[in-house]
Parts: structure tokens; C-alpha cells; sequence
């Protein structure tokens, strides 16, 4: 199995045969292990999932003001700061348009029947 990682990690690396039977024979360290590892992935799931609505909520908001097909500056203005203000990047702003239906070009132009 190949493990690609594309942030900067710590990781710890066992002998998995010590480790077993370290697991077996030593119930606090088995207690333990699963504590931390329940706490990690809980952890990874809820920063996911936070992620996913934050994305869930800016197309919403985008629905919104382009449901006459066309945005007006003002509103593109409230977006922009909405993004700056919610932390919301640049590909998960194209995420949000992809899921709406528009383009960034149509976006930027204002009008989803731009000529």
C-alpha cells in the first residue's frame, strides 16, 4: 500500500508484532490506543464535514442571488466578502458555482446568458 501525504505530518512507526502483543498483554495501552485513535478520527470527520458545509452553504447563497440569472455588483460584493469573512478558498468557490450550474466567466460577467 502506497500512503501519499501533501501536508507536512508526524507519524509514529512500530514493530507491529511488539505492538500486538504490547496491545494484548497491556489493557491501559490498549485502552489508550483506542482512545486516541477514536478522538483522531472523530476529529478528522468533524473537520471534514465543517469543511463540506461550509462549501453547502456558499452555493445556498449563491442559489440565491442567481435565480434570475443575473447578479447584480452589490451582490457580488456581499459574496466576495462572505468568502473573505467564512474562510471560503478559490476552489471551493468554483466548487460552488460547478454545483449551481454557472461558470466563473458567467459570474464574473454577471448574467448566465452572457453573450
Amino acid at each position: 500500500m502506497t500512503v501519499v501525504v501533501q501536508k507536512k505530518i508526524r507519524y509514529l512507526c512500530w514493530d507491529r508484532a511488539y505492538l500486538d502483543w504490547m496491545s494484548e498483554n497491556e489493557v491501559r495501552l490498549h485502552q489508550g490506543f483506542l482512545a486516541v485513535l477514536g478522538r483522531g478520527l472523530v476529529a478528522d470527520v468533524s473537520h471534514y464535514w465543517l469543511e463540506r458545509m461550509k462549501v453547502q452553504k456558499y452555493s445556498f447563497l449563491l442559489r440565491g442571488v442567481v435565480l434570475k440569472s443575473y447578479i447584480l455588483p452589490e451582490e457580488r460584493k456581499e459574496l466576495e466578502e462572505y468568502r473573505i469573512d467564512n474562510n471560503v478558498e478559490w476552489d471551493e468557490h468554483h466548487e460552488a458555482l460547478s454545483l449551481i450550474g454557472w461558470t466563473e466567466k458567467e459570474f464574473n460577467v454577471g448574467n448566465k446568458n452572457h453573450d
